[in-house]
């Protein structure tokens, strides 16, 4: 929504206040003005928080304080509750057209139970096709050897759901499944680099031998040895699977993203070893890196359906601002969730933690509204490095692109 459409809705004493809510049509415009916030830009950040409070404030009041009968019409009631409860970054597709069939449908007429009736046999078509990738994706996952390792978490099923809640079309399942693959490879290695009784040397031990792609110095480290081997098969694999979907060799950029994340897990281990807090710039550096987003996101996304240029790699592929930007929403986000739990088992290094070292006077409290608010956080958070292969994706990999190319993205 433009900026001058929401000054106009002040009063002439500056405030939103005269915008009121008394009757069903202008709860419906406050809603929107509520959404509305939620998509402004950084340089709108001032304004969107004014927004934020007035309209969280109104409609609080209209639900729980108001006159009931004001909230019936299309069950406004069900509405506000559900905006106040998942702001849009947090929502998913899906779930928000469940909600949307329960506040538009809770009457029984003919037309609307047709409606109801169809959407009930898509969902039902869809959760057969879902479960049957499931279920092949848990035969793979059973029939790799690092699935028996005790550290291992099992994550087909919380993959699958992350990523078919969002894309969950029956003609893109070669998507979901290279997804669901990625993202149980990353948690795997995300198991190694957590279990307590493996010491920093030996991972970066494993770090080293994958970028060397030689696993002859892990003779000693038979754990280590495993997830290598599980990691160097399926990366070939999908490298392969993609290389035929797009008519090109994309070993090189698939082998490129996964050393880029390995790196800077390795760096995450040696915090965590000396329960180091870094400053904010390195940490968010280091964090975009090991949220695994070009990875899971462009292990899968070579298999859409669509060629994908050299042109699109360098606007949007692996370490470009675009999926700097997707890597740090999911990296705040991660963190904000976490960073207790992962702080009591000896995880210091955190967006919330990192942003109270460089701000000494600020408490928790105040930490984790910033790291919540982006737009407010120091520049070197949302500027990307858009030279760190972006440009240079013209540069470094785009010359792994005129040889045999590929790579980018994920969001988990």
């Amino acid at each position: 929504m433009y900026v001058d459409v929401i000054e106009n809705l002040r009063g002439a004493d500056g405030k939103f206040s005269s915008f009121s809510i008394e009757s069903p049509a202008k709860i419906s415009a406050m809603l929107n003005l509520h959404r509305c916030w939620q998509t402004g830009f950084p340089s709108e950040s001032e304004l969107m928080e004014e927004v934020k409070e007035f309209s969280t404030s109104q409609l609080t009041k209209a639900f729980s304080e108001g006159d009931p009968s004001l909230l019936k019409p299309n069950n406004l009631g069900h509405e506000i509750k559900y905006a106040l409860a998942y702001p849009r970054r947090y929502n998913l597709l899906r779930l928000e057209s469940r909600s949307i069939i329960r506040q538009l449908w809770p009457t029984s007429t003919g037309y609307k139970q047709m409606c109801l009736q169809l959407a009930k046999h898509d969902l039902a078509m869809l959760q057969k096709i879902h479960k049957q990738e499931t279920e092949a994706l848990e035969k793979w996952w059973e029939e790799e050897g690092a699935s028996k390792l005790e550290f291992s978490r099992p994550a087909v099923v919380k993959s699958h759901f992350g990523v078919s809640v969002a894309v969950f079309e029956p003609e893109f399942a070669a998507f979901r499944m290279a997804f669901v693959k990625a993202g149980c490879l990353v948690t795997l290695v995300d198991d190694l680099f957590d279990a307590p009784k493996f010491g920093v040397d030996g991972l970066s031990r494993f770090t080293d031998s994958f970028l060397r792609w030689d696993e002859s110095g892990l003779d000693d480290l038979p754990e280590h040895k495993v997830v290598f081997t599980t990691l160097k098969n399926n990366v070939v694999d999908m490298a392969a699977e993609s290389s035929r979907a797009q008519g090109r060799n994309l070993f090189p950029l698939f082998k490129a993203m996964w050393d880029d994340g390995l790196a800077a897990v390795t760096t995450e281990a040696k915090w965590r070893s000396t329960r180091h807090v870094p400053t904010w710039d390195e940490y968010i550096r280091i964090g975009r890196a090991t949220i695994a987003a070009d990875p899971c996101v462009w292990c899968a996304l070579f298999l859409m359906g669509h060629p994908i240029t050299d042109d699109v790699l360098r606007c949007i592929g692996p370490n470009t601002r675009f999926m700097q930007q997707a890597a740090l929403v999911a990296r705040l986000s991660n963190d904000l969730a976490t960073f207790r739990r992962e702080a009591s088992c000896g995880e210091m290094a955190s967006a919330v933690n990192c942003y109270m070292r460089d701000h000494p006077g600020e408490s928790e409290e105040e930490a984790v509204a910033a790291v919540d608010r982006p737009s407010t956080l120091p520049a070197g958070s949302s500027s990307g490095s858009s030279s760190s292969r972006g440009p240079s994706c013209r540069s470094s990999a785009r010359a792994r692109l005129s040889t045999s190319r590929g790579r980018w993205l994920s969001c988990t």
